[in-house]
């Protein structure tokens, strides 16, 4: 059997396993908040009954909201990845699907002060400008693929390190 090409991009698996720590460190960050606030005012006389009970409702509903927003990133960064169609490029962010037509690729600029950008190429199209997401699994397959399907169409920037380029 030959080598499958992969055509799918989602977004890496670490970043995600990072964002299900991150509930998992809230959780705990809003308990110490709760045993620290409760050891420091347990003797003093306002706080009794309703206004104890009271805050243990606030830091329950705290609670629940970081963790319902950051289940609501989770599912935001799931939903996003990158596919190489026969036709074109598409980008689903989980609310829409970007398409962008191989023959609408106009040129592929390097640009290396883009430091935060894991590869820093920007792809013109007649849709618009993008770079790729940074959180995006296998950047160093994905630009080469991309590459390789507009080289037909658009201009590529010589300056666009070997290492991106396709074989």
């Amino acid at each position: 059997m030959g080598k499958e090409t992969k055509t799918v991009f989602p977004i890496e698996d670490r970043y995600q396993r990072k964002l299900v720590k991150d509930i998992y460190l809230n959780i705990i960050i809003i308990l110490v908040f709760y045993a620290t606030f409760n050891l420091l005012f347990k003797d003093h006389p306002r706080y009794q009954n309703l206004i104890k009970y009271l805050l243990i409702v606030i830091f329950i509903l705290a609670g629940v909201l970081i963790i319902f927003s950051d289940m609501l990133r989770i599912r935001k960064f799931q939903a996003i990845c990158y596919r190489i169609k026969a036709d074109g490029l598409e980008y689903c962010d989980g609310k829409r699907t970007k398409k962008y037509r191989w023959d609408s690729f106009q040129k592929v600029m390097y640009d290396p002060n883009k430091i935060s950008l894991t590869y820093p190429c920007c792809f013109y199209t007649k849709e618009g400008n993008f770079f790729l997401h940074r959180r995006i699994a296998d950047p160093d397959l994905l630009i080469p693929a991309i590459i390789a399907h507009v080289k037909d169409y658009a201009k590529i920037d010589p300056e666009i390190p070997k290492t991106l380029l396709p074989k």
